[in-house]
């Protein structure tokens, strides 16, 4: 088994559900990207694509490294997709989505949504399978990209999309000098004084570049090549939305 996918069974072992993961998980955080991203905090991701791709109601879309399938699962019910197969490294993720999906929706859950354990880094994803490949927070974990852009490609439909949510910064977060430099006088100059200290009163350090080794020990796939993910994302396929959100990705 691959670290990776090690890191993922024990993260869905000890996962606490309910509990917000990621600051942009926050609604008055999301709604703030919202609005600068779609001129309306209201209209979440979800939405956004409905919007966008109003066409693809009925699709069969591949995502990539979906986890659990929680948020696809929420595509799949507000009618954005019509059918999902989900590819994850993680045998325990993949078994818990299915075995959720299976108690909501029986026998008629293999027409709505499969999830199947696979690496997308090495392994075939079909020929002309798919309407739509959907990516959210996974290219960037994505280690072997030309494998996994040329295999985007290959299981696409004659018009087919991908969709793609992402982290575009600094590989394995190796900020530049000039990035922290602004960062540091932002926390100086424009954080209040009161968000300076955490709920026990210690001070908290300025964001500072992380040690890369850290970083593979905490999770061995995070930003594993983000800095060359839009440059290639951009030789394979011709956008035809492109929305910068800012936040992490500098």
């Amino acid at each position: 088994m691959s670290t990776a996918a090690q890191h993922w069974n024990d993260w869905q072992k000890h996962r606490k559900p309910g509990r917000f993961t990621d600051w942009g998980d926050h609604p008055f955080a999301l709604s703030q990207i919202c609005e600068q991203a779609f001129g309306d905090g209201d209209c979440d991701f979800i939405e956004y694509i409905k919007r966008c791709l109003p066409d693809l109601a009925q699709a069969h879309v591949l995502s990539l490294c979906c986890g659990d399938g929680a948020f696809e699962h929420s595509l799949l019910e507000k009618g954005v997709f019509g059918r999902v197969t989900g590819f994850d490294i993680s045998q325990a993720r993949v078994d818990a989505g299915n075995a959720a999906y299976q108690s909501l929706y029986g026998d008629t859950t293999e027409q709505k949504i499969r999830l199947e354990c696979k690496d997308v880094n090495c392994e075939p994803y079909g020929e002309e399978k798919y309407d739509v490949v959907f990516a959210k927070s996974s290219l960037h974990h994505i280690e072997e990209l030309e494998h996994a852009f040329t295999q985007i490609r290959r299981c696409l439909k004659p018009g087919g999309k991908l969709v793609t949510l992402d982290f575009f910064g600094p590989t394995r977060f190796q900020w530049t000098s000039q990035q922290l430099k602004i960062r540091s006088w932002f926390w100086r100059e424009h954080v209040p004084e009161a968000l300076h200290y955490d709920a026990e009163g210690r001070e908290i350090p300025e964001i500072d570049r992380p040690d890369v080794n850290a970083m593979i020990a905490m999770n061995p796939s995070e930003a594993v090549r983000s800095g060359e993910l839009y440059e290639l994302l951009n030789q394979h396929f011709t956008p035809t939305h492109d929305i910068a959100l800012g936040g992490g990705a500098g």
